[in-house]
């Protein structure tokens, strides 16, 4: 019995199989965006805002905030060309005056959509808050895998 030597398609299969995975995470991208909001609902200590962002994207954005103390918590979905972002925030107050109220922390991603779909990282989150009309600005810079 003669054993033959494997068809060049099957080694070529077996060895696309037993290399390793390239790396799917996108690159980084510096990002300095933007954003102006307005209150759409009010629950409680939830707020729902809507808005615009501009800078780095140009997106609309929607976010839901949660006031605790000086703690500024949120889940928002950035809506940019290609696909979603989504993800939480957490900062806290550091400056107040009756009108309005100055906070500063971090913005991660935890998952996207479309193009957007392997979209990760933390960024910086800073923005104000008026107290009475709850209409928000917002700035967040850092680098981001999107």
């Amino acid at each position: 019995m003669r054993v033959g030597r494997a068809p060049l398609s099957l080694v070529l299969l077996l060895a696309l199989a037993l290399a390793p995975a390239a790396d799917a995470r996108p690159a980084l991208t510096s990002v300095n965006e933007y954003g102006r909001l307005a209150i759409q609902a009010h629950k409680g200590s939830t707020i729902d805002e809507k808005g615009v962002g501009w800078g780095t994207f140009n997106c609309s954005v929607v976010i839901a905030l949660t006031l605790s103390g000086t703690l500024v918590t949120a889940n928002y979905t950035a809506y940019l060309s290609g696909g979603s972002i989504t993800g939480t925030a957490t900062a806290h107050i550091h400056s107040a005056t009756p009108r309005a109220a100055a906070f500063s922390g971090t913005i991660s991603l935890s998952r996207g959509t479309g193009s957007r779909a392997h979209a990760s990282g933390t960024a910086g989150f800073a923005g104000t808050i008026n107290r009475t009309s709850y209409a928000m600005t917002t700035h967040i810079t850092g680098r981001l895998r999107l």
